[in-house]
């Protein structure tokens, strides 16, 4: 079978991390083609700007230089010294001339980053599959820093984004500069066009969302957070154990608390904020400044780079009795001893797409203690927190859920799943079912919504017992578990209909005998089922049953299908002794308590009857919510018979864009290939898949 190509397109991949500040950018790209060639059902193909071999080559991988007129005779690391503007245009042009002579056809192309890409809507003309890599969302970042933080615009980044869209529809963005069309115009592109839009974070997709509302790029996003690659030892206290060795190589005081930025060194980095602090800390408190040594990492890169690392170092020039030393740019080995050395890392702009270096800071060692007794004490947003906490704690703010849930939300959810499974589907028409279709997936949604609501009261009191517990009499968390069985039948399977049913086979002889034999599980249901007093009472069990999923996806199969383990349930049901489950919870119970020292038992008694109390939520908050909801009615689509003719989902609309109209695929769906004619069967987005 012939591979797929996969083009990588990369306007610093003649740089390595290692070599020059090229940013997260490149070091997550560095990470990804290894583990890319090593799958070995793609062919790669690196796309980079002509300069110097690159220090950075996977095995396995194609590797071409593009000519970029404005990179000739210059130093390998001239790229980040230009501004953005200056480059991509002729970096776009050396892509088109390149793709032009491709084949479409099993070919994908992956943009690192907007700015590093190709042209968007000229690449779909042409019928390639694009994903593009987002390590910032431009007009969001172009808002916050420029805008808003240079020139005190308060302008939101999606009204930005609007008033460009004006202004390109009138006509005005032709007299613009070419920095705009690079953060508006083409990042749109690459919204509405690209197949898959990758994103480290959840934010960063809601922004890219909220930017370029009508793109659809919402239903094509996939958040894929960078994580952290590095030694294995990171965190090793061994490290630290070189702090000396290490702060004595960039000339810095051992005795002195250090901080740490480590970032490429351009205005957006903000590191001026960190000296500001430092400058005020020595008016205020000069002999607490005589103490504190700043270790500034990077070099200078990209738009402003050099003037700002000037006007960094007049600033340290001004401070007299803290030690400031710039490293110059690390990487590798020495970057890690730099985070392993430093007593605090400092991340000070007001904006950061994902800040890997603040996770990379986080692997290599937990901040200091005093610095997270200040913050718990100091920060605004920290202590309102803590406050929300102590009345939570203070009010047992479960026990209104737990009422709400007995109440109000179980009774509804059940009586809703049963109106919904009750249904016959045969008999609606195309309107109806896509109606009914409709009020599954709303219904499923909202008891999504419901199992998460109800997970803070369910695991918050036994989070506690457990914790405090575990605490107090040095007790594993495993070992103290068993102290709550008995207190949710449902984990065993029990519903409220089973009782009636189980004390009407019990109270028969040839029932209770057909049950307890050996015959096949539809002869034994048939069997129940004729019975005329158990009859009724088992169709009630089996209405509330039957639907469920054993497992945790549609495709799986429900009970229904499963005779045998439904009748296995209720066997089990059958034996089961609530009573003695609930002693041997006593007997470990009291156990913990006599490990637990005189003062606290007292508290041990109510830590444990408020989580005795809401343990069942733990399971039943999934059980009558989600797991009934979704899976089970979604199942019954895909098996509900031959597909209807003439039913189109309203996800699936038609759109007029650049003056032709193009479907837009729902969630979960694949866009038809050009050339193949479109189906009219009624589709469900979620459950395509399972066709």
């Amino acid at each position: 079978m012939t591979k797929r190509c996969l083009y990588i397109t990369t306007a610093t991949g003649a740089l390595s991390s290692e070599q020059a500040p090229v940013g997260g950018g490149v070091a997550v790209l560095e990470a990804l083609i290894p583990l890319l060639a090593e799958r070995g059902d793609w062919s790669i193909c690196v796309l980079r700007p002509h300069a110097v071999p690159n220090a950075f080559m996977a095995d396995g991988v194609t590797y071409v230089d593009l000519a970029v007129p404005i990179l000739r005779d210059t130093a390998p690391d001239a790229l980040i010294h230009f501004g953005e503007r200056r480059f991509a245009l002729q970096w776009e042009a050396a892509l088109r001339d390149y793709f032009q002579a491709v084949e479409p056809q099993g070919a994908v192309v992956l943009a690192n980053d907007v700015s590093e890409g190709p042209l968007f809507a000229w690449l779909v003309q042409r019928g390639f599959r694009q994903a593009v890599l987002y390590h910032v969302v431009v007009a969001d970042f172009f808002a916050r820093q420029y805008l808003s933080g240079r020139y005190g615009v308060r302008l939101s980044s999606a009204a930005a984004a609007r008033l460009w869209r004006w202004t390109d529809r009138v006509g005005l963005g032709r007299l613009a500069p070419d920095i705009a069309r690079l953060v508006w115009s083409k990042e749109g592109e690459s919204a509405r066009f690209a197949d898959c839009c990758i994103v480290p974070s959840p934010q960063l997709g809601e922004a890219l969302a909220a930017c370029y509302p009508g793109s659809g790029v919402e239903q094509r996003l996939a958040v894929v957070p960078w994580g952290v690659i590095g030694p294995d030892d990171l965190g090793d206290p061994a490290r630290r154990a070189q702090r000396d060795a290490t702060l004595r190589d960039y000339d810095v005081d051992p005795g002195r608390f250090v901080l740490l930025t480590l970032s490429r060194l351009s205005p957006e980095k903000q590191v001026e904020r960190v000296l500001d602090a430092l400058r005020r800390i020595e008016r205020d408190d000069p002999a607490r400044a005589g103490k504190l040594a700043l270790i500034v990492a990077g070099a200078p890169a990209y738009m402003g780079g050099d003037r700002y690392d000037e006007q960094l170092r007049r600033q340290a020039a001004q401070l007299d009795r803290v030690q400031v030393r710039f490293s110059g740019y690390v990487a590798g080995e020495a970057k890690w001893a730099l985070f392993a050395a430093a007593d605090l890392f400092c991340s000070p702009p007001h904006y950061e797409a994902y800040g890997l270096t603040i996770a990379q800071a986080l692997a290599s060692g937990a901040p200091p203690k005093f610095v997270l007794w200040l913050m718990l004490r100091l920060h605004p947003a920290i202590r309102a927190q803590r406050k929300k906490a102590d009345a939570a704690f203070a009010g047992k703010i479960w026990r209104g859920d737990l009422r709400r849930w007995d109440d109000e939300a179980k009774p509804r959810s059940n009586q809703r799943h049963l109106e919904l499974g009750s249904v016959y589907l045969a008999a609606l028409s195309n309107e109806e079912l896509a109606d009914h279709v409709d009020a599954c997936l709303a219904q499923w949604k909202e008891m999504s919504h419901q199992h998460a609501y109800f997970s803070v009261s369910a695991m918050l009191p036994l989070g506690d017992f457990l914790n405090q517990v575990s605490a107090w009499s040095g007790r594993s968390l495993e070992s103290l578990l068993p102290i709550f069985q008995g207190e949710s039948p449902s984990s065993s399977g029990w519903i409220p209909q089973a009782d009636p049913l189980l004390a009407a086979i019990a109270a028969d002889q040839a029932a209770s005998e057909l049950l307890a034999g050996d015959s096949s599980p539809d002869a034994v249901l048939a069997g129940l089922a004729e019975n005329s007093t158990i009859g009724p009472l088992l169709d009630v069990y089996l209405k509330v049953i039957e639907p469920r999923v054993i497992g945790y996806d549609i495709a799986d199969r429900t009970a229904r299908e499963t005779p045998g383990l439904l009748l296995d349930g209720l066997r089990a049901l059958r034996t089961r002794d609530e009573a003695a489950a609930r002693a041997a919870g006593d007997r470990h119970a009291a156990e913990a308590r006599e490990a637990v020292p005189v003062e606290h038992r007292a508290n041990f008694d109510d830590l444990l009857q408020e989580a005795r109390s809401t343990y069942r939520l733990r399971d039943e908050r999934g059980l009558f919510s989600d797991s009934v909801a979704g899976r089970p009615l979604a199942r019954r689509y895909p098996r509900s018979g031959p597909p209807r003719r003439g039913v189109r989902h309203p996800a699936r609309r038609r759109t007029r864009r650049r003056g032709r109209c193009r479907r837009v695929a729902a969630p979960g769906r694949r866009r038809r290939r050009p050339g193949r004619r479109a189906s009219r069967t009624l589709r469900i987005p979620h459950l395509a898949h399972h066709r």
